[in-house]
């Protein structure tokens, strides 16, 4: 069943492919979706002792472009992720956007970014 939100998936799966992730090899990819249609990817990248979150990489990218609204932000990993807190406060500079969380096992879920900084990280199936 394709939902509303494929393609947005699909840009974040194709991101993961791109992570550098040496240390974890836990690959995370993003993608941000303007409100005007344009999709902004990223993914992890770990250098030295730091992490560069895959949501941060993809909102850095939009705010590159001149994007400054948003709607959603999809998110693929091994295992379905939730956005740490730097990541969650910088989005939310940007409003309440949807976080939609793929999984290399199909899996799909679905939550406001306010409702995962309050405990909602399982979301909704879409």
């Amino acid at each position: 069943m394709e939902t509303r939100f494929d393609s947005l998936i699909a840009a974040a799966k194709q991101a993961a492919q791109s992570a550098y992730t040496p240390r974890s090899g836990d690959p995370v990819g993003a993608a941000l979706l303007a409100r005007d249609g344009g999709i902004f990817s990223g993914a992890t990248v770990e250098l030295g002792g730091s992490v560069l979150c895959a949501e941060r990489v993809a909102l850095a990218n939009a705010l590159l472009a001149g994007k400054r609204r948003f709607t959603a932000l999809a998110l693929y990993a091994q295992n379905p992720v939730v956005p740490c807190e730097d990541c969650r406060r910088a989005l939310r500079e940007f409003g309440d956007l949807w976080v939609i969380r793929a999984s290399s096992d199909g899996g799909v879920q679905s939550a406001t970014l306010s409702k995962l900084a309050n405990g909602g990280g399982q979301g909704e199936r879409t």
